[in-house]
């Protein structure tokens, strides 16, 4: 009979010592949960996100174009800013004239003097002196007649049509304004940083 009763008291006592380390753990866990919590200034996350400084938040910064440098157009290209470009002579196709007609390009005609003889009344012909031949008057002994349009030149000047005679085009760069946009450097085109929390450490809690 005693022996039992040992047995029960020593049953007893260790349910005892069981129930009082299972309430001092839960004590020992409320405490803890009480001393941290998180922080209001990140709501737990340990890092902040302010405005970027740089795009005032937009993500771009807006500066001067670098093309026209705020001018808004271009000298034209392909006239230089002349307004007017040479092209090949559409009347001659570009060759300046064509053969002379009346002396088949040779650059000379028969004296109408002597009718190419060299002579006149039995002596040498005052017109040609002689040679039979004086030069031709419609080339000017040149076997070309010239271009009526481009004067031999070979090309003439027309409008620009890339640039509308204006001699200078729109920059394709900026707007009307002369500026262009870029993404910002500093937040990446987000518009905020983000920034470690001061207030935790970037801990998220306190």
């Amino acid at each position: 009979m005693d022996l039992k009763l040992s047995y029960s008291l020593l049953l007893v006592a260790i349910l005892s010592i069981s129930c009082s380390n299972s309430s001092s753990n839960n004590e020992g866990n409320s405490t803890n949960e009480q001393q941290y919590q998180d922080c209001s200034n990140c709501n737990g996350t340990g890092i902040i996100s302010d405005i970027c400084d740089n795009c005032d938040g937009d993500g771009y910064v807006t500066m001067t174009c670098k093309k026209c440098g705020g001018c808004r157009s271009l000298i034209c290209p392909t006239c230089n800013g002349k307004k007017a470009v040479r092209v090949e002579c559409g009347w001659c196709s570009g060759k300046g004239g064509q053969q002379c007609i009346l002396c088949k390009g040779t650059k000379i005609n028969q004296c109408v003097v002597c009718r190419g003889s060299g002579t006149h009344q039995g002596s040498t012909c005052p017109v040609c002196y002689g040679n039979g031949y004086t030069r031709c008057d419609m080339c000017k002994g040149t076997g070309i007649e010239r271009c009526p349009v481009c004067n031999g030149g070979r090309s003439v000047e027309r409008r620009c049509n890339d640039c509308s005679d204006e001699g200078r085009i729109k920059c394709g760069d900026c707007d009307d304004n002369g500026r262009t946009q870029r993404e910002c450097d500093l937040c990446s085109g987000t518009g905020h940083i983000k920034k470690r929390c001061q207030t935790c450490d970037g801990n998220g809690r306190i």
